[in-house]
């Protein structure tokens, strides 16, 4: 939804990873945004988020920085991530 940068948007879950000045924003600046998405997640079982790969294309972030942010994911059984973050989390944090 045009200027909702965060949160339920239809049937999407808006995680900024850019501000307002299109500028890419730090991972500490980006975790928060992450956080609250994994406890909605939580409290709305009913819905499946398939997470693409935020923050990796436009905003030149890569893997390894942003797939550390979902660590807390790992008992959510509602929250899908793509393969690179999996890889990631397997690889280094023993996902």
């Amino acid at each position: 939804m045009y200027g909702q940068a965060e949160g339920l948007q239809g049937r999407t879950y808006g995680i900024p990873s850019k501000d307002k000045n299109i500028l890419t924003l730090a991972i500490d600046e980006i975790k928060p945004y992450v956080d609250r998405f994994v406890e909605f997640a939580k409290l709305h079982p009913e819905f499946t988020f398939l997470v693409t790969e935020i923050g990796c294309e436009l905003a030149g972030l890569n893997y390894e920085q942003i797939s550390q942010l979902f660590i807390e994911t790992k008992d959510v059984d509602n929250i899908w991530l793509p393969k690179s973050f999996w890889h990631v989390l397997i690889t280094n944090y023993i996902y």
